[in-house]
C-alpha cells in the first residue's frame, strides 16, 4: 500500500514536473525572441547613430563660399530639425532597449525559478520511488 501511493504521489511530482518544463519552454521560446530583437535593436540604434555623425558633421563640410545667403540658413535648419528627430528616435530606440533588457532579466528569473522547482519535482519523485 506504501508503495502504491508513494508512486502515486511520485507520478504527481513527475507530472508537475512536465508542466513545469512546458512553461520553461515558453518562457525560454520568449526569451530568444527578446534576445533577437534586442539584437536587431541595437543594430538600429548604431545605424541612427552613424546617420546622426554623417548628419551633423554634413553641414561644416559645405564651404560657405559656395552654399551662403538664405539658403544655407534654410538648409542648416532643416539639417538642425533632422537631428533632432534622429535625437529623438534614438532615445526612444534606447527606452525601448532599456525595457527589452528589465524584461529579459524577469524572464532569465522566472526560467531559473522553473528549472529549480522541475529539479525539486524530479528529485521528490526520485525520493519517493527509492523509499
Amino acid at each position: 500500500m506504501a508503495d502504491t501511493n508513494n508512486a502515486l504521489k511520485a507520478q504527481n511530482f513527475t507530472n508537475h514536473a512536465n508542466i513545469l518544463k512546458s512553461d520553461l519552454s515558453k518562457v525560454n521560446s520568449k526569451i530568444e525572441l527578446l534576445e533577437s530583437a534586442k539584437r536587431k535593436l541595437k543594430s538600429e540604434i548604431e545605424n541612427y547613430s552613424y546617420f546622426q555623425k554623417l548628419v551633423y558633421s554634413k553641414p561644416s563640410n559645405i564651404s560657405e563660399t559656395v552654399f551662403r545667403g538664405s539658403n544655407r540658413k534654410k538648409f542648416m535648419d532643416k539639417m538642425k530639425k533632422v537631428n533632432e528627430k534622429i535625437k529623438s528616435n534614438l532615445n526612444h530606440h534606447n527606452e525601448n532597449l532599456g525595457e527589452i533588457n528589465a524584461k529579459l532579466v524577469s524572464l532569465n528569473v522566472e526560467a531559473s525559478s522553473l528549472q529549480g522547482s522541475i529539479a525539486d519535482c524530479l528529485s521528490s519523485a526520485s525520493s519517493l520511488l527509492n523509499s
